[in-house]
């Protein structure tokens, strides 16, 4: 196996963990997070400091991890875009 091979593989195999990571933070996180969301503006409960706090802490932990993620699948798409146009170059003979 070529290194351009390995590389492509790694690559690859590198989006699809990336992909499966989306997946499953917008399966867990989700439900939980929505229902989150509609109790916090509910304007009959008054919060305190700490609440909001904790909402904004969390809104930057989860927008953090899932542009990590995003910029590891860019990553890996640009690889393997670049191995396939790679190995669509004519060949000299």
């Amino acid at each position: 196996m070529d290194g351009s091979r390995k590389r492509f593989l790694i690559s690859f195999l590198s989006l699809m963990a990336s992909l499966f990571l989306m997946f499953i933070a917008a399966v867990i996180l989700g439900e939980p997070a929505a229902s989150f969301v509609v109790s916090y503006n509910d304007p009959s409960v008054v919060k305190s400091v700490l609440d909001h706090t904790w909402f904004w802490l969390g809104v930057f932990v989860c927008t953090f991890y899932y542009a990590m993620l995003w910029v590891w699948f860019k990553k890996s798409e640009k690889a393997c875009v670049e191995y396939k146009h790679e190995r669509e170059k004519p060949r000299p003979r």
